[in-house]
């Protein structure tokens, strides 16, 4: 069901590699070839140009196999090119699942009256920011842009992970406009899944308030305080 799901609708990622690697994986242990010392050893080569290699105990346990290195392996696979066209429900599901909706509030210097409700308010002194992102493989880069392309909004940057040591890219939007009228809109047509649909829903309401510049009064400010304690990580 898998394999057949997978054939059906490609991955669009360079994940497309590791799944082909997969493939050849399953039928091999359905041909019963993992029986024999070859093909056991066979399946030890694929798993060492998959995801993160070889752990060290199966470095132990298969001394004398040569190790592959992910891209020698896996590039001598038939992967079909990266579909550049997108389609909503896809977008909808990659952010399911890789997608991020924050929350932050800057504490600013500089103040300036802004009329709210027809009455004049000295604006706070904090800053409400809406960003939605995702981030991916430093390999993946050029999907990031053509995704930017198709949404058209964003910017994409080169991040470092610290605990891990190792380049990565983030599509992220930040523009309110951009927020409110094309992330929000398109996933409110093409819904969220998952976990990350309650911080979407939380994200929508800060959002709500923003557009109606409650975030600029004290009580708006401590509402959007109040959400964003709830989100993401701090989301029992």
């Amino acid at each position: 069901m898998v394999i057949d799901h997978f054939d059906k609708f490609p991955l669009k990622t360079k994940k497309s590699k590791d799944y082909n690697l997969f493939k050849k994986a399953f039928f091999s242990i359905k041909n019963k070839e993992h029986l024999t010392k070859q093909g056991l050893e066979y399946l030890v080569k694929i798993k060492s140009s998959m995801n993160y290699g070889l752990s060290n105990e199966l470095k132990l346990a298969f001394p004398d196999i040569k190790i592959c290195p992910v891209k020698t392996f896996a590039n001598n696979i038939s992967v079909k090119p990266i579909i550049e066209v997108f389609e909503p429900n896809w977008v909808s599901g990659f952010a399911s699942g890789d997608g991020s909706f924050q929350v932050e509030i800057r504490k600013i210097k500089k103040l300036a009256s802004v009329a709210v409700a027809g009455i004049d308010h000295k604006e706070n002194k904090y800053q409400v920011l809406l960003t939605f992102s995702i981030g991916q493989h430093s390999r993946d880069e050029i999907l990031l842009k053509n995704l930017a392309d198709y949404l058209d909004c964003g910017i994409i940057k080169k991040k470092i992970n610290r605990n891990k040591n190792t380049e990565f890219f983030e599509f992220s939007v930040s523009k309110f406009k951009d927020v409110n009228k094309k992330i929000i809109s398109l996933f409110l047509k093409y819904p969220i899944q998952g976990q990350n649909l309650l911080d979407f829903q939380d994200f929508c309401n800060v959002a709500n308030l923003m557009d109606k510049k409650t975030h600029l009064t004290t009580f708006g400010l401590n509402q959007i305080r109040i959400i964003k304690q709830g989100m993401n990580s701090y989301r029992i």
